[in-house]
């Protein structure tokens, strides 16, 4: 699976799709999902007392999409860029948790500008709608926009 640059140089990775190591019918069928990358699941390789402790990680309810996506718009509040999955249903939800939104990436372009013009009055720090930015708001607002262009760009 060819994948676009993230904004790190990287790949854009919102959701990582478990896919059962040892079943080749669900392995090829996860090739053709809109998962951002797979994951060999080889939970065989783990004890069974320790099974548990390495599923932490995943949204275990795959039938909950109501839950799955409140638990991903608090991953993505906090700063989170993507979620493991386990199910094909829930790569969407995960990925449109992931997404940056349109009015997002309209806000972020307006303050990538708004920096150009204030960096070359000499500032580096200003108000813009209202509050005061800087360096860290700038990073944010440059992987917003490369973050959308990546998956705009995905075939």
């Amino acid at each position: 699976m060819a994948e676009p640059p993230s904004p790190d140089g990287g790949t854009v990775r919102r959701s990582s799709h478990f896919v059962p190591g040892a079943n080749e019918r669900m392995l090829e069928k996860s090739i053709a999902t809109d998962a951002d990358s797979l994951v060999l699941d080889l939970e065989d390789a783990v004890t069974p007392d320790n099974k548990d402790s390495a599923r932490a990680t995943v949204f275990v309810d795959f039938r909950d999409d109501e839950g799955l996506a409140a638990e991903c718009a608090t991953s993505a509040a906090t700063g989170f860029t993507g979620k493991i999955t386990i199910h094909p249903a829930q790569i969407d939800i995960v990925n449109a948790a992931f997404t940056p939104s349109t009015a997002e990436v309209a806000d972020a372009r307006e303050l990538l500008e708004a920096f150009a013009e204030a960096e070359a009055a000499g500032l580096m720090a200003f108000a813009h709608k209202g509050q005061m930015v800087d360096m860290p708001h700038l990073t944010r607002a440059r992987k917003i926009v490369a973050t959308a262009e990546a998956i705009a760009a995905r075939p």
